[in-house]
């Protein structure tokens, strides 16, 4: 075994088979050591699938395992605090998918423990790695959006009754909330990289599709710190599924595609205010995505994880490198 690499354990095999997918395409930086889920059958054949050795049914036995760096946390939203406290306490970097925690008292724990630990602790917002976004924060940086003015989030999915099937879902106590904080969370994150944080929110929601205790339509309407006013739509009761973002800045209008779960990867459209000015403005993006490309990293090469800027497509991935690079420098996770 490589000893640079970062030895992991994902904890349960829902949307942990994407992580450990990912983990596979940077074996560079990366090694899987240790599978867990309550469930022995998926779990076997998670190790089988992925060439995983050890094979846990239970969190606590993960913790007594030596030969494990980071502890990514894939369980339903009620146990990611604890188990993200548990695993700092034992001395392992910890990945944690979203939501992190049900409230700010609890954000306060994780901080702390994690401060204490001397080890890192990542949430997952893997969509804000998509090269659409990417473009428009790369555009921001060089001064070429100019002020923000408006933004418009659409997040219009659908979910019905068999995805409530599983028991944690749709209940306040073990979700924490419902198309917010479950779906549209991640075009939140996105709309919050472009736009900054919040100053203060007015919103209604309903819970008008399926018969959960959370809310499964919402609207808001959003003014931000730095003056600028956005909204947000989401439901889980849109038959077509789309996701849309739509800035608008003093120099340009930003506009996602509509793929419900891709939309922050390109294509984008990128419109100048001024119409004499779309040629310069189109020279920019060339640039930027020239230099993206010129970047692209070759998993299997000694320099893989050096990114000095470099953004490739959405994913978890993107995300997962930028945070094994972030250990070596000790820099800010992503």
């Amino acid at each position: 075994m490589n000893s640079s690499r970062l030895r992991v354990a994902v904890i349960g095999l829902g949307i942990g088979r994407q992580h450990a997918a990912a983990f596979q395409t940077l074996t560079d930086r990366f090694e899987i050591t240790a599978v867990c889920a309550l469930n022995e059958t998926q779990a076997r054949a998670a190790a089988a699938e992925f060439g995983v050795r050890h094979v846990f049914t239970r969190f606590e036995d993960v913790l007594q395992q030596p030969d494990i760096d980071v502890i990514d946390i894939c369980t339903p939203p009620q146990l990611h605090t604890e188990q993200a406290l548990a695993a700092l306490a034992s001395g392992r970097h910890v990945i944690c998918e979203k939501p992190i925690a049900a409230d700010l008292i609890d954000i306060d724990r994780l901080a702390a423990a994690e401060a204490a630990s001397g080890r890192r602790l990542m949430p997952i917002f893997q969509y804000r790695f998509g090269s659409g976004l990417q473009t428009l924060l790369a555009l921001q940086k060089r001064g070429v959006a100019g002020d923000p003015l408006l933004a418009s989030v659409e997040v219009h999915w659908r979910r019905r009754a068999a995805y409530y099937d599983v028991a944690w879902r749709g209940k306040r106590a073990t979700e924490f909330g419902g198309v917010l904080t479950s779906q549209a969370i991640h075009a939140i994150d996105a709309l919050l990289c472009a736009f900054g944080n919040v100053h203060s929110v007015a919103a209604f929601t309903n819970t008008s599709v399926n018969a959960i205790e959370v809310e499964d339509c919402a609207v808001a309407t959003l003014r931000m710190a730095n003056g600028a006013l956005a909204t947000i739509s989401a439901t889980l009761g849109s038959g077509p599924e789309i996701s849309r973002h739509r800035f608008v800045f003093r120099g340009l209008v930003a506009e996602s595609n509509t793929r419900p779960y891709s939309n922050c990867d390109g294509p984008w459209t990128f419109t100048a205010d001024d119409p004499a000015n779309q040629s310069t403005l189109d020279a920019e993006i060339e640039t930027i995505e020239r230099s993206r490309s010129d970047m692209q990293i070759n998993s299997s090469s000694p320099d893989s994880g050096k990114l000095r800027g470099y953004t490739p497509p959405a994913g978890f991935a993107p995300q997962m490198l930028q945070f094994a690079e972030a250990l070596v420098t000790g820099g800010p996770l992503p």
